[in-house]
């Protein structure tokens, strides 16, 4: 598990000099698999894709990478088995919430596999693949997230599925090419959120986006820096939005984890593209069974300023069944005529019944609530199963 989780790796070349680079990487694989070049020749062929590329510098990041990915693949099948290093499991969930601006509860069912492989030759390893395609159906929920039609309706959800490739410089310089969970803040620290009612949001959007990332880890620390399409879930996007992310941040070995993020970019959110810059700093502190965590960011939004803060303390039990936590969020927007103000508490448990079954339950309660929203309390329960 320990190799699953660190073996990680990245792969990054400049756009300017892709012409060049891809054709000397298919001499390489050429001259170390020759039945590769037929392989470039039928793929090609059949996705009618023309020697000459045409389209955005990511798009072409992208398909050379898919292609020396089928050559890592084909490089790690001849050396071990594929089952090596190896986790599938089927996730599946139930949501019920409640929001006082709704008549009745509105509910979401999720199914979803999730496949954690890492690849390795003789020689160490190559990269991870992590692939989380999930089915979502959204019963009563509106506004739904931007995968749904309306709120009564099925969607793809891509949580995560990128490929990282590790085997450039041992860990310190590598390469990330996919769905990918954004480098900012403490959402970035905190894998396990994702499906979870729990999270470490700050900004309103998306946690993952479609594009690269190089990172690393250095002895004094590890950064991530991203290059994304904006627009979240969605490969397709049209206003042409773009996202850059990044985050540096001490060892997460430590007890005492610092890091800082920004994010520069056009945006895709449902009322449209918004024009984003935001720049933010983290913390944690890990001592015993406890947590204490903290995340503040500011910046602009179309041109309006606004900051946000979330601090966020949690208690483990020996055996890490149970957690219970409480968050406090606290964010500001300018106006026209004033700044407005959202402040809300938050308490919530989980509970793992059975290694594959857990429980989970959220409330949040407004203490300050923006214009024309309710301060009323919401209720979030939740029931997963993974196998």
């Amino acid at each position: 598990m320990t190799r699953v989780l660190e073996g990680e790796g990245n792969l990054m070349r400049g756009a300017a000099t892709l012409d060049q680079s891809r054709e000397y990487e298919w001499s390489r694989i050429r001259t170390r698999a020759p039945g590769l070049g037929r392989l470039r020749g039928s793929m090609c062929s059949k996705l009618g894709i023309r020697r000459q590329i045409r389209g955005s510098a990511l798009d072409r990041i992208v398909l050379v990478f898919m292609v020396l990915l089928v050559s890592t693949f084909q490089s790690s099948a001849a050396t071990a088995d594929l089952t090596d290093n190896l986790r599938i499991e089927l996730d599946a969930a139930y949501r019920a919430q409640y929001f006082d601006a709704d008549t009745e509860w509105s509910h979401l069912f999720f199914f979803g596999v999730d496949v954690h492989k890492v690849f390795s030759t003789a020689k160490g390893d190559i990269g991870t693949l992590v692939f989380q395609p999930y089915a979502v159906r959204n019963v009563n929920l509106n506004p739904a997230p931007s995968f749904f039609d309306d709120g009564n309706n099925w969607g793809l959800q891509w949580r995560i599925a990128n490929f990282n490739l590790t085997a450039l410089a041992k860990n310190r310089f590598n390469i990330r090419v996919g769905h990918y969970r954004l480098p900012f803040g403490l959402e970035h620290l905190t894998p396990e959120s994702q499906g979870r009612l729990r999270n470490f949001v700050t900004i309103k959007g998306f946690r993952a986006d479609w594009g690269g990332t190089v990172n690393g880890i250095l002895p004094f620390g590890e950064y991530e820096f991203g290059w994304s399409r904006g627009s979240g879930n969605d490969w397709e996007a049209k206003g042409n939005p773009y996202l850059v992310t990044g985050r540096i941040g001490t060892p997460r070995r430590k007890s005492l984890i610092l890091g800082a993020s920004f994010q520069i970019g056009d945006v895709k959110l449902r009322n449209g593209i918004v024009e984003r810059r935001r720049g933010g700093v983290d913390a944690s502190y890990l001592f015993g069974r406890f947590a204490l965590r903290g995340d503040f960011s500011i910046g602009k939004d179309d041109g309006s300023h606004r900051w946000a803060f979330l601090g966020d303390v949690s208690y483990k039990t020996l055996l890490e069944k149970v957690e219970t936590y409480g968050q406090i969020f606290a964010t500001s927007q300018e106006s026209p005529k004033k700044w407005e103000e959202t402040v809300e508490l938050r308490a919530g448990f989980r509970v793992e019944v059975h290694r594959m079954m857990a429980l989970s339950a959220e409330i949040q309660q407004p203490v300050e609530a923006a214009p024309g929203k309710s301060e009323r309390p919401k209720v979030f329960m939740q029931i997963r199963f993974r196998i």
